[in-house]
Formats: C-alpha cells, sequence, structure tokens
C-alpha cells in the first residue's frame, strides 16, 4: 500500500485520507488487531459470486472428525478425502498412549515430517542398507523421515503424546511392518528368522571358560576388499604376487575350457 499514492487507495476503498495516516513502514507479521466479534456472521463478507461450495472451501473443522481408536492411541486423517482444496498435503493427527508405540511403518511415496505437540517421544529411523538413528522429542520439535524409510515412535513419558505426521501427497498413505510381513506362508517367515538365527551365532564368538566375550576390549576393522579375515593385509610384493598368480590362473582355466572345447567339437 506504502508504494501506491493515497488517493488511489481512497477510491478504491472509498475511505478518506485519514484513514491512511498512519501505514506502518514495514510488515508488522503479528499485531494487536480490533476484538472479534462474538458472532462469525457479522465478520463475513460474501462476494457477488455467492458462498465456495463445500469442496472448494478454505477451512474444515477437524475437531468435529471423529477419530479411529486402536487399543494404544487414535488417529485423524486429513487429505484429499475430507479436504479437497489443499491437493498436495495430507497429514495426520496421532495420539499414543504412554507406554504404547506407533507400529513400525514407512510411506513409499513422500518425506515425513513430523511435528510434536505434547508428550516425550522416542523415534528410530531404519535408513537401508545399514544405517539407523534414534533420537528423543519433546513437545515443539520436529522430526523428518526421508522417504520409504521405516520408522517407529515411541511414548517414554507418563502423558499421551500427539504429533502430526505431514506428507506431501494427495492422499495418506503407509505400509505397516504388520502388513508386509502378513502376505507371505508361515513356512517362509520362520525359515527366514531360523536363518537370521543361524547367521548371527555363526557370526558371534563364544564366550570364554571365564565369560568373557572375546569381543568385549577389543578393536576390530573389517576386512579390506580382497583380504581374508585373520590374514594381515599383504605389502606392495604380496599383492603384486597375488595378481600375478590370479593372471595365470585365469589364462590356465580359458586354456582348458578352450581344449574342453576342441575335443568336444
Amino acid at each position: 500500500m506504502a508504494r501506491t499514492p493515497i488517493d488511489v487507495w481512497e477510491k478504491q476503498l472509498d475511505l478518506p485520507s485519514s484513514a491512511f495516516a498512519n501505514l506502518p513502514e514495514g510488515a508488522l507479521f503479528i499485531f494487536n488487531g480490533t476484538e472479534a466479534p462474538a458472532d462469525i456472521q457479522a465478520q463475513n463478507v460474501t462476494g457477488a459470486a455467492g458462498i465456495l461450495p463445500n469442496e472448494d472451501s478454505y477451512s474444515f473443522h477437524w475437531s468435529l472428525q471423529q477419530p479411529l481408536e486402536v487399543p494404544g492411541g487414535s488417529v485423524k486423517i486429513l487429505d484429499t478425502n475430507t479436504f479437497p482444496i489443499a491437493a498436495d498435503f495430507s497429514t495426520a493427527l496421532v495420539t499414543i498412549k504412554p507406554g504404547a508405540i506407533r507400529e513400525v511403518h514407512w510411506h513409499p511415496s513422500s518425506d515425513e515430517w513430523s511435528y510434536f505437540i505434547q508428550g516425550h517421544a522416542r523415534m528410530s529411523v531404519y535408513v537401508a542398507p545399514g544405517s539407523a538413528r534414534t533420537f528423543d522429542f519433546n513437545p515443539g520439535d520436529v522430526g523428518y523421515v526421508p522417504q520409504a524409510c521405516s520408522h517407529y515412535i515411541q511414548n517414554i513419558g507418563t502423558e499421551d503424546v500427539i504429533l502430526l505426521e505431514v506428507l506431501k501427497q494427495k492422499q495418506f498413505t503407509d505400509i505397516s511392518a504388520g502388513q508386509w510381513c502378513a502376505p507371505p506362508s508361515p513356512p517362509a517367515f520362520t525359515c527366514t528368522l531360523t536363518n537370521i538365527e543361524r547367521a548371527q551365532a555363526r557370526t558371534d564368538p563364544a564366550p570364554s571358560a571365564e565369560g568373557h566375550h572375546p569381543s568385549v576390549g577389543r578393536e576390530h576393522r573389517a576386512p579390506v576388499q580382497g583380504e581374508a579375515a585373520g590374514r594381515s593385509r599383504p605389502g606392495p610384493r604380496g599383492a603384486q604376487r597375488q595378481r600375478q598368480r590370479g593372471i595365470v590362473r585365469a589364462w590356465r582355466t580359458r586354456r582348458w575350457r578352450w581344449k574342453w572345447w576342441q575335443a568336444d567339437w
């Protein structure tokens, strides 16, 4: 308004020049206004085009929506199914009771912003193939989860945790660990878990006679590519000999294959 002549605003708004005597020099952002009327209809102004239809409404009374109640809390979903004009965002208002957990899940189509309104929560995020971090959150904190990364939220306090899960997509969707584990047959799932336990048992050294674990108090380094576990890394000459031996073995293998092919033909 400050860059437009006052006489233009007088004609535009049909107001006297005194109404523009105290224009602020910069943006106010938030300021003390006049007391709002008790009846909102006294403040509403309907234009010549009439009232907006519900699907084009700029407001949604989320407080009137009935939540989905589950044993560990409740959830309300707000997306294009209930608030069509907000076409690029969806959110869930999640309540987690003390000791309960928002199940392990991931969002296949969007990152997630988590805004914590109430309570004390703990969230672990797993990023494939082998990275994971755990964070604690208090009221006013914001968490971020990359797309398709599995995570869970645990209530570690004594009051309900209330948070907003915000996605940048038309509909609020996720895939839970329960959904992902349900389709495989029970034998296949049991076999997978059994093999994981066997592999872990092979890689974990057994405790000594004194009851101490061999890895306690020792520093371990993962073998370098091409280095056998438990052997020292070869020096420059040793590495050269290994390369030469590999070349000879490969040449002999190719020569044998050629003779076999010739004899067979």
